[in-house]
């Protein structure tokens, strides 16, 4: 798997869980996976981010009242990941700030609801809860 790195870590990821039961039920005698190094990733640079001149582009592109860019919105005003945004819905409002629990990490926090983004969530047709909606108007799932 040395062509597919992440897939490779993945998959000791998984062995050593497996591993680790076997080791609290007495069916290994160590956990082996922790001696196999880890492959470097091919992507060195990272995630790739949008230059403001990107960020730019696609508002022209979507202006305020589409989903579109309530979508980026979101994204840029929140600072959340996708899984974040997709469930957020007015119940998590309370004085002008977004309070939720993150999907991945199961921390709550509080996130400003900042004017320019309030102006965007106001003019966007959105859900009777969540703000991000289909073409069908149903809500997107996690």
């Amino acid at each position: 798997m040395a062509d597919r790195p992440e897939a490779a870590n993945g998959l000791l990821k998984s062995l050593q869980h497996v591993f680790r039961h076997a080791l609290e039920y007495d069916y290994a005698d160590d956990n082996s996976v922790e001696k196999v190094e880890r492959l470097k990733s091919k992507n060195k640079d990272g995630y790739h981010t949008w230059t403001l001149e990107k960020v730019e582009k696609y508002e022209n592109r979507h202006p305020i009242g589409t989903a579109p860019r309530l979508a980026m919105a979101l994204l840029l005003y929140t600072g959340q990941r996708r899984s974040d945004v997709v469930v957020m819905e007015r119940q998590h409002v309370k004085d002008g700030w977004i309070k939720v629990h993150q999907m991945k990490t199961k921390k709550r926090i509080e996130i400003p609801i900042f004017d320019v983004l309030q102006d965007i969530i106001d003019a966007t047709k959105t859900g009777d809860m969540t703000y991000l909606i289909s073409s069908y108007c149903n809500p997107f799932k996690s």
